[in-house]
C-alpha cells in the first residue's frame, strides 16, 4: 500500500518540477555527473543517426555510458554522429507514462534538458511540438480496432502495446487502457509522419535502444522497410556480472549472434565455472520440479508469447496439470525483479500462487522475490525446471537438468532445451515425462547449453566496468581515473562504429584489436 502510494506521488502531474529540482541540485554539486563533461564536436560527411528517447530521463545509466564510449569510437573513425532528441514531440512515452493514468503530465522539460545536456557535443535534430490533430478519428475505434490499428504500413497498434505493457506492469492489456491506446498511436502517427520527412538516407547508419518499444521500434523498422543500415543496443551479459552493452542488427533482447557449437576446452570451462559451478555430482536425486517466474511485464518477452498470451496464462494452464501428480514437489521460484526499488511488481507470481490458493497444497511452495534463495542451488536440487522464456532455463540445462520453455526466447531453437508449438504437445510432453519421471538430458544437449552460454556471455557484449563509475541506484558516470584522451583509443569499442557502418559483425569478439 506505503508502495503504491509513493509510485502515485512519483507519477502525478508533479514529476516534471520534482525531477527537475533534483537535475538542478545535481548541477551544483561537486560530483562530476556525466553531463559535466565536456567532448570535442567533429563534423564529416560520413554520419551516423542516434535515437533513444527511452533510455532515460535524468538518471544516465551504464548504457549512456557505453554510448559515449561508442560516440568517442566514431569519432577516431572520422565518423559524425547526430541526435534525433524528442522536445515534447510525444503525447505519452516509454519513461514518462504513468501507471496509473494515461493523462498524467510528461517529464518533458527534465527528458529535454538532461539529455541536451548529455550529447551537447552532437549535431541536435529534434523531433518537437507536433500538433496531436488525429485524436478525433481515432476516438471513433474500439478497443480492439486500437490493438490492431496500422497507418501506412506499420502495425502500430502492435507497436505500442510494449510500452503499455510495460508502464502498467500487467501484461493482460484489456479495454480500461484504452486511453493509452489512444495517446501512443497518435504519436506514432505523427512520429512516422516526420521520420518520412528527415533525411535519414545521407546516414550510413541508424543506431536505436532495443528496436522493441515505442518510439524506438518506429524508426527501426522504418530502417527495414527502406533498407537503412540499423542495429540496436543494450545490456547485455557479462561473465563477471559487470555491466555491459550488447549491439545487434536485430531486436538486442533477441541476442542474435553466429552461434559456434563446439566443446569448450578447459580454459573456457574454468571461466564458465568461476560464475556457475558445474559440479554435477553434487545434485540430488529428487522429485522436485521448480517453475521459475518472470518479470510478467517485461517488455522483451511480451513479443515471445507464441503459446500463451502470458506468463499468467502459462501458471493457469500448468495448475491443473501439476495438481494430477501430488508425488512431486513443487517449488514456484519469483523473479527477484519483481522487488526491484524504481518498478516494483504489484501483481506477480507471489500475488498468483495465493490468488490461486496453492498455499493448500502440501506438496506446493514459492519462494517470494524478497527471499535470498540461491538460484542455481535450487536448480541443482531439481529433476526438471519449467520455465516461460529466462535465462534461468538455459542454466538448467548447462546444470545437467531438463528444461522446458513455454515463450519463445533467444535460444529456444538451439535444440538443447525443450519447446513445442502448441499447447497441446506442450502438455502431453509434460504428462508422460511425469509419468514416466524421465528427466535424462543428453551429454550433447549439456555440452552445446555450456557453449552457447559461454558465448552469449563472453563473446558478445562490450565490457564497460572499467569506463563507468555508479554513482547511485541506476545511475553512472565516467571513471575520473581514467586518461580519457587516450583511453578512447585502446579500448575494445574502438572499431565498432566503423564495422557498423560496413554491416560486419557488431559482437565483441570481432571488433576488439
Amino acid at each position: 500500500m506505503l508502495d503504491r502510494l509513493k509510485q502515485k506521488i512519483i507519477y502525478s502531474n508533479l514529476r516534471d518540477n520534482i525531477i527537475f529540482i533534483r537535475y538542478i541540485i545535481k548541477k551544483n554539486l561537486k560530483n562530476k555527473y556525466l553531463w559535466k563533461y565536456e567532448f570535442r564536436k567533429l563534423e564529416s560527411n560520413d554520419k551516423i543517426l542516434l535515437f533513444f528517447p527511452s533510455m532515460s530521463i535524468d538518471k544516465p545509466s551504464f548504457l549512456n555510458i557505453g554510448v559515449r564510449s561508442f560516440i568517442e569510437s566514431a569519432k577516431i573513425n572520422n565518423i559524425q554522429c547526430d541526435l534525433v532528441l524528442c522536445n515534447s514531440g510525444l503525447e505519452i512515452c516509454h519513461l514518462g507514462g504513468s501507471p496509473f493514468s494515461a493523462s498524467t503530465k510528461m517529464p518533458c522539460r527534465t527528458c529535454y534538458k538532461v539529455n541536451k545536456s548529455l550529447f551537447s557535443d552532437l549535431k541536435i535534430i529534434e523531433f518537437s511540438d507536433f500538433k496531436l490533430n488525429h485524436l478525433g478519428n481515432l476516438s471513433d475505434l474500439d478497443f480492439d480496432e486500437l490493438k490492431n490499428f496500422e497507418y501506412k504500413g506499420y502495425k502500430l497498434g502492435e507497436l505500442v502495446t510494449t510500452s503499455i505493457v510495460w508502464i502498467i506492469r500487467n501484461a493482460k492489456i484489456n479495454k480500461e487502457h484504452r486511453d493509452y491506446y489512444l495517446k501512443f498511436i497518435n504519436s506514432g502517427i505523427n512520429f512516422i509522419n516526420y521520420l518520412e520527412n528527415l533525411d535519414i538516407e545521407s546516414y550510413s547508419s541508424v543506431l536505436v535502444f532495443n528496436g522493441i518499444i515505442f518510439p524506438e521500434n518506429i524508426l527501426f523498422e522504418y530502417c527495414k522497410k527502406n533498407n537503412i543500415n540499423v542495429a540496436t543496443f543494450e545490456s547485455g551479459f557479462n561473465l563477471n556480472n559487470f555491466p555491459a552493452i550488447e549491439f545487434n542488427y536485430e531486436t538486442t533482447s533477441n541476442h542474435n549472434f553466429e552461434f559456434n557449437n563446439y566443446k569448450l576446452d578447459e580454459k573456457e570451462l574454468d571461466l564458465l565455472n568461476r560464475r556457475i559451478s558445474l559440479n554435477r555430482s553434487l545434485h540430488k536425486v529428487s522429485k522436485q520440479i521448480v517453475i521459475y517466474g518472470n518479470v510478467s511485464w517485461d517488455t522483451s518477452q511480451f513479443s515471445s508469447h507464441t503459446l500463451f498470451d502470458s506468463m499468467f496464462d502459462w501458471l493457469d494452464f500448468l495448475t491443473p496439470i501439476l495438481k494430477d501428480f501430488p508425488d512431486y514437489n513443487f517449488i514456484y521460484k519469483t523473479h527477484p525483479g519483481e522487488n526491484r526499488p524504481i518498478k516494483k511488481t504489484w501483481f506477480g507470481l507471489s500475488e498468483w500462487y495465493e490468488l490461486n490458493n496453492l498455499n493448500n497444497y502440501s506438496n506446493f511452495k514459492v519462494i517470494k522475490s524478497t527471499e535470498n534463495i540461491d538460484t542455481y542451488e535450487t536448480i541443482k536440487q531439481s529433476c526438471l525446471s519449467l520455465v516461460y522464456n529466462s535465462t534461468v532455463g538455459l542454466e538448467s540445462v548447462m546444470l545437467g537438468v531438463k528444461s522446458l520453455a513455454a515463450a519463445k526466447t533467444h535460444y529456444t531453437d538451439k535444440g538443447f532445451v525443450s519447446y513445442f508449438e502448441n499447447k497441446n504437445d506442450y502438455e502431453k510432453y509434460l504428462r508422460t515425462m511425469l509419468e514416466l519421471g524421465d528427466f535424462k538430458v543428453k551429454e550433447e544437449s549439456i555440452n552445446q547449453a555450456q557453449s552457447y552460454y559461454f558465448q552469449l556471455f563472453n563473446n558478445i557484449a562490450f565490457d564497460l566496468s572499467n569506463l563507468g563509475l555508479k554513482i547511485s541506484e541506476n545511475e553512472f558516470t565516467l571513471n575520473s581515473n581514467l586518461d580519457l584522451s587516450s583511453y578512447f583509443y585502446e579500448q575494445e569499442m574502438k572499431n565498432l562504429p566503423k564495422n557498423f557502418k560496413q554491416r560486419k559483425p557488431l559482437s565483441r569478439i570481432f571488433n576488439t584489436g
